[in-house]
């Protein structure tokens, strides 16, 4: 979202200060720019909340000076001495200093919104199997050590011919699917990690289910699927079971995705 070129524009919106033709014209393109519709949203958020840190702040400032007046209150006469108050330079400097402070909120809301996109929540939760078999045997006796070991040092065309030629009669076909879902999600083939996670969670492997739904959730979030029915109702799925072993990590991303940071990515 480039709000270098909205800034300007949106300021002027907001303050009334377009003509009538400007300001019809704007409204016609917040109708049919989704993207100016989101950024007018983060300008006004933006400036409610420095409004509201101007109105505690004057607040504040009223009081210091009632305490300053009956602190030099004079003995002799009893009278307050009067505090000669100009609202106007007060008002005027406090206004320069919002604009100053509502520029920089609204790029600071948009920076942080950034660790909310697709690819940023994808790696932050993204972790590749450990080095060495998942289901804790030797590695001279796991029956796909070799896969793994393909998989670890990245030699990925021979992992996966590797793991495609086990059969599902075999015990190992689960954690062969698992490692073909990672092959596939690195490599950005997510429809082909989608199935492959999907193939370790139907075998019903208990030491690999779980970490192949919590996978095929990634998937959909690295390949920019957040809204697809499928990645919400495994994600749902996930938030809701607090015996899950990626319970927490799923409610977090459920968060995340529903949060109002996620309006503004571009």
């Amino acid at each position: 979202m480039n709000h270098e070129l909205y800034i300007e524009r949106l300021d002027q919106y907001a303050t009334g200060s377009m003509t009538d033709p400007e300001r019809a014209a704007f409204e016609v393109e917040l109708q049919e720019n989704p993207e100016l519709r989101e950024a007018l949203a983060l300008y006004r958020e933006s400036e409610a909340v420095i409004e509201q840190s101007i109105e505690n702040n004057l607040r504040l400032q009223f009081q210091s000076w009632a305490e300053e007046d009956r602190a030099t209150q004079p003995v002799a006469t009893g009278k307050p001495e009067a505090k000669v108050i100009s609202l106007r330079t007060v008002v005027t400097r406090w206004a320069v200093a919002a604009s100053v402070l509502l520029v920089a909120g609204f790029f600071y809301l948009y920076q942080s919104s950034q660790s909310l996109s697709d690819p940023a929540l994808f790696a932050a939760n993204y972790v590749a199997p450990e080095d060495g078999p998942l289901r804790g045997d030797t590695a001279p006796e796991d029956p796909i050590s070799q896969g793994a070991e393909a998989f670890t040092n990245k030699n990925y065309a021979v992992a996966r011919t590797f793991f495609n030629q086990i059969p599902a009669t075999d015990a190992p076909y689960a954690e062969a699917q698992y490692y073909l879902g990672h092959i596939a999600l690195l490599q950005q083939q997510y429809d082909e990690a989608i199935a492959a996670f999907d193939k370790a969670i139907q075998a019903k492997d208990t030491r690999i289910t779980e970490k192949a739904e919590w996978n095929m959730v990634l998937t959909y979030v690295a390949a920019g699927r957040t809204e697809d029915p499928g990645l919400k109702t495994l994600l749902t799925k996930l938030a809701g079971d607090v015996n899950h072993s990626y319970y927490e990590p799923a409610k977090a991303l459920e968060g995340k995705l529903g949060s109002f940071g996620r309006r503004f990515v571009g």
